[in-house]
């Protein structure tokens, strides 16, 4: 039996109208068509800073923490 790989999807616009976005989800939808396993994340659902190193410093931000392992499952 192949082993099915995990796709993290999202485009780098947090924008809710974004085509970037839609292309995304669509990309997503199609990985799932043709038997892949996709997983679409809309990054509006994890405001954090971009790079802060004074904010690394006081911890990571909760949701870094969860995009990371989102990233490390996939």
């Amino acid at each position: 039996m192949d082993a099915v790989s995990k796709v993290l999807v999202f485009a780098g616009s947090s924008r809710q109208n974004s085509l970037n976005k839609q292309l995304a989800r669509l990309v997503a939808k199609r990985i799932e068509a043709l038997g892949g396993a996709a997983t679409f994340v809309d990054l509006k659902d994890y405001p954090c800073p971009l790079f802060d190193e004074d904010i690394e410093t006081q911890g990571m931000p909760e949701n870094v923490l969860k995009l990371r392992e989102l990233l490390a499952d996939h």
